[in-house]
């Protein structure tokens, strides 16, 4: 049998709201993944990807940073500082 994994792009400012209706649109299709991307004057996707990751697990959260809008170092410490805190 041939699964086909669907994933998502996550759209809008990322408040609280935004993306407690988001999930509970998309959690009945059971999605493989939520891609929310860096943009600016959007609240930080790193931080909203935690804050979702800790009520839904069995979707994953990706965040999609372009490199010229954070510095590799300061990605790294947050990244260390998640996997600390989360696993």
């Amino acid at each position: 049998m041939i699964m086909i994994n669907f994933h998502w792009m996550a759209k809008g400012n990322y408040s609280k709201e935004e993306l407690l209706s988001l999930m509970d649109t998309i959690d009945p299709y059971k999605y493989k993944s939520i891609l929310l991307p860096f943009q600016t004057f959007k609240n930080e996707p790193l931080i909203s990807a935690s804050f979702l990751a800790n009520h839904y697990k069995d979707i994953k959260f990706m965040v999609a940073i372009r490199p010229y809008t954070i510095s590799a170092l300061h990605l790294a410490m947050a990244a260390k500082t998640f996997y600390d805190l989360y696993g």
